[in-house]
């Protein structure tokens, strides 16, 4: 028995597309035996809940938000006692396990888990970076300060040992998903429906979360850097961005090949260990044919017809 499937991301792996469909077939999902719960969705993840839960124990004696959001998606569960719930959020990897279990309760819980190689999931992440946030550092500046530190076989058993058993582990590379396609792969994998009962207008279309490739990051981190960002609207400018890709082409960011060096070998041990405990091989990720390119700087030049395009994007038509 399981008494919650809990999908925890990570970041950049499909999550807002598996999101998007859990949202949008509550009923197909509920004659299959399983509920997506209302209860702290935000967009279309429990982003709610999984970010009000505290990051240190001392934290649990003072958090309301989390508990009353736990306490409303406990009730809601409890309204549809028949039916397995899923909560999905790439934020609960930010979370000590234990204290997810402590709010939610949850004694067998199945741990969905995909995760990236580094050389894609790096640069994937500084782009997120800068597009959501006014950051503007380098891709070397990032991984000094952010991706230095992330360590999968500590993550991995940080949630084994809080739900032994619980956790399934997947490998976000197309070429390994199920018909090359996060979403169906997540249905058969996680829940253990079969692909003939899914029909294609259930599944998203579209790219959910729309990246940028190298040019445009450059820009962005340019008016990053200079404050000019704070001339748009936050929203409008982020969903506006994407827009430019197609306007000034350039391939998506990629570590250099001295940075895709340094991940390889500073992971190569632990995710060794990871791959032999969850899938019986003896490396985590096929590293060959992963591209790796010296950064490109933009002209002056480029910055001032993006930021001209831009402009036509975001006025008022």
């Amino acid at each position: 028995m399981t008494d919650l499937i809990l999908h925890i991301g990570r970041h950049k792996t499909g999550t807002t597309a598996i999101q998007r469909f859990l949202a949008a077939n509550r009923d197909w999902l509920a004659q299959r035996g399983y509920m997506y719960p209302k209860t702290g969705v935000r967009g279309y993840g429990h982003h709610r809940i999984a970010e009000s839960m505290p990051r240190r124990r001392i934290g649990i004696i003072n958090a309301p938000e989390a508990r009353d959001l736990a306490s409303s998606v406990l009730e809601e569960i409890g309204e549809n006692s028949g039916l397995t719930p899923i909560l999905s959020s790439e934020a609960f990897q930010q979370c000590p396990p234990w204290i997810v279990r402590h709010y939610l309760r949850a004694q067998q819980c199945k741990v969905i888990v995909y995760l990236r190689n580094h050389l894609s999931y790096l640069p994937s992440a500084y782009t997120q970076k800068v597009h959501a946030t006014g950051y503007s550092g380098t891709l070397q500046d990032f991984y000094q300060e952010f991706y230095k530190q992330t360590d999968y076989l500590k993550f991995t058993r940080g949630w084994e040992r809080t739900f032994p058993g619980g956790v399934d582990l997947r490998i976000y590379d197309k070429p390994q998903l199920y018909r090359e396609n996060i979403v169906l792969d997540f249905i058969r994998h996680a829940l253990d429906i079969q692909e003939e009962e899914v029909s294609p207008e259930r599944l998203p279309s579209g790219d959910a979360n729309p990246s940028l490739n190298e040019k445009v990051v450059q820009f962005k981190r340019h008016i990053n850097e200079t404050g000019e960002v704070a001339r748009y609207s936050g929203k409008g400018l982020y969903r506006a961005l994407p827009k430019l890709n197609q306007l000034f082409p350039a391939p998506k960011v990629m570590v250099t090949p001295e940075l895709a060096s340094r991940l390889i070998e500073r992971n190569a041990r632990r995710d060794g260990i990871v791959a032999r405990t969850y899938l019986g091989k003896e490396t985590l990720f096929d590293y060959d044919g992963e591209p790796t390119r010296k950064e490109q700087q933009i002209s002056g030049n480029d910055i001032a017809a993006m930021r001209e395009k831009l402009e036509e994007i975001l006025s008022p038509s």
